[in-house]
């Protein structure tokens, strides 16, 4: 799907499939609720339609933070809507819940997490796994001044989902940014925002053919002062499975004409399609007569499919988008009945948007899962999944402005140059990814290479003829380049009883490090060969990721 987004064509191809029958199954009641590190005590509540598992969170003290009630009927809770049925959907939602710091001075942040394991009593066939991000509320600034301040408060929503052992994170969340402009009336100081459904997990199975990932949804809040966090209605998050095309349905001859046109070698099989589309895409990206062709047939394509196969995973995303804005509607409508918090004048127009482009390339085919962030006036946490693929990108719709782009760490990689520019200009970018500047309307493209880091491996063997206690060895490598920082590490080994035979033990670490010539050492001091130690061999074959090998003798002084 995102490849497409890259070429300007429809998105629709590479979420073909139908939703199947569902089973209704009991939700899971292993929802956790944390609030400043501190686990929440919950209490039994009242779901209302659409959900199936609420629970109150007592009002108090969790840490530095004074959490409470908006009002006597709209208390705060969490509900969940496990749903499996036909055309239901996954829901997680916080609500009627205010967040009051305890210190008043300077700026405070705190993180709420909520866990939920979804369809662990049966349903949600396995399928694409859809999810959707909304939050609405306002900041509140102290006292009854028409003119508040809320500069310096942030709300942040982010989900990872984890699909029987595999981490993902679920799309870029939501982000308000760090509030920045001075306010007439809190109301201005909304946090209403939502983002579109995107597939998170292509062929979600966590056993059994069906799909129960538990969800993990992090709430960051910042204020600012003595401001507070009001959630009048939701911050709310919603997601949803549909199948894949289990049959080989063949392409009608005139469209499939056109793709022989494009392709001798073209598929006639609609499983494959997506799949077509998007080697496609990436082979005529820069011929504007086949770029053109391409994306008719892609039209003609795409009403066919609407004919042949109903229920399609668009739909499953529309209805997540339908539930998020239907949500945010009922919050602006309650917030604006408040009176107190009705605008003195007609709040701003939207703000101009434009589109960061970020790249990624690797050498090889690859599974990996970069994560980046955007700091700007719209910020965000994109991710880019390779999905075997050495090449990948994602579009990010921005409001206007200056925006620095960065790559967050990846254990196991190394980044070897990062670059922004125009994303029209015909050469690779070739700017800096700090002061970027999004135009109105303007589209801008940030390529990041990666390779993967190099590693020294440090392997340690003891051999012990007497019993040896615990005993940790300390190492050095350092590259042989000017003004390197060594890396200091350590392995800690048990030790044994030795009884006939000799006690021998072998624990290894792995280092990443930049490519070069590196020395490495065993800082052998006195006190271990006072205590009875000693290094009798040690090795460093030469590879592209070395392993040094020490062996230690232990023998009673």
């Amino acid at each position: 799907m995102k490849y497409l987004r890259w070429v300007g064509l429809m998105s629709s191809l590479l979420l073909v499939g139908a939703i199947g029958d569902l089973v209704a199954p009991l939700p899971s009641d292993a929802l956790t609720v944390t609030i400043d590190g501190r686990t929440v005590g919950l209490t039994t509540a009242t779901c209302p339609s659409g959900y199936n598992l609420c629970r109150f969170i007592p009002p108090g003290r969790y840490g530095n933070w004074t959490v409470g009630d908006v009002s006597s009927t709209n208390k705060a809770r969490i509900m969940i809507g496990d749903n499996s049925t036909a055309n239901s959907l996954d829901l997680l939602k916080l609500t009627g819940i205010t967040f009051t710091p305890v210190v008043t001075t300077g700026t405070k942040t705190t993180t709420v997490v909520v866990t939920h394991t979804y369809n662990a009593g049966g349903g949600n066939p396995a399928g694409n796994y859809s999810w959707g991000y909304g939050m609405s509320g306002y900041f509140d600034p102290p006292g009854p001044s028409p003119t508040e301040n809320i500069v310096g408060n942030r709300l942040r929503q982010i989900g990872n989902g984890n699909f029987a052992g595999v981490s993902v994170q679920l799309g870029s969340g939501l982000d308000t940014g760090v509030l920045a402009t001075p306010t007439t009336n809190n109301l201005n100081g909304s946090v209403t925002k939502t983002s579109a459904a995107t597939v998170v997990r292509p062929n979600c199975n966590t056993g059994s053919n069906r799909c129960a990932p538990t969800i993990t949804q992090t709430f960051t809040i910042t204020v600012a002062g003595a401001d507070k966090l009001v959630l009048s209605d939701s911050v709310i998050a919603a997601g949803g499975t549909c199948r894949a095309v289990e049959q080989v349905i063949p392409i009608p001859p005139h469209l499939y004409a056109l793709m022989r046109a494009l392709d001798p070698h073209a598929p006639n099989d609609i499983n494959q399609l997506s799949a077509w589309v998007t080697k496609m895409g990436e082979k005529y990206l820069k011929n504007a007569t086949q770029k053109a062709l391409l994306k008719d047939l892609i039209k003609k394509l795409d009403k066919w499919l609407a004919r042949t196969v109903p229920g399609t995973c668009p739909e499953v995303l529309t209805a997540i988008d339908e539930i998020l804005e239907d949500d945010i509607e009922a919050e602006l409508v309650a917030v604006a009945a408040a009176g107190p918090f009705e605008p003195a004048e007609p709040a701003p127009p939207a703000p101009e948007t434009g589109t960061i482009i970020i790249g990624k390339s690797v050498p090889n085919e690859s599974s990996a899962v970069f994560t980046f962030t955007i700091e700007g006036p719209s910020a965000s946490f994109p991710s880019i999944s390779m999905d075997g693929m050495n090449h990948n990108r994602t579009e990010v719709s921005v409001d206007a402005g200056t925006y620095n782009i960065s790559e967050n760490q990846l254990a196991g990689w190394t980044k070897d140059s990062a670059f922004c520019g125009p994303a029209d200009a015909p050469n690779p970018p070739d700017g800096p990814t700090t002061g970027v500047v999004v135009p109105s309307g303007g589209r801008v493209f940030c390529l990041f290479n990666n390779s993967p880091a190099s590693t020294i491996t440090i392997t340690k063997i003891i051999t012990c003829n007497d019993t040896c206690g615990p005993t940790t060895f300390e190492f050095t490598i350092t590259n042989t380049a000017p003004f390197s920082v060594p890396i200091e590490r350590s392995i800690s080994m048990d030790g044994g009883y030795v009884d006939v035979s000799p006690y021998t033990e072998t624990k290894s670490l792995t280092v990443p490090v930049q490519p070069g010539d590196y020395i490495v050492i065993e800082r052998y001091d006195e006190g271990l060969d006072a205590s009875g130690w000693s290094l009798d061999e040690h090795s460093c074959p030469i590879s592209s990721n070395e392993t040094c090998t020490f062996n230690n003798f232990f023998n009673s002084p």
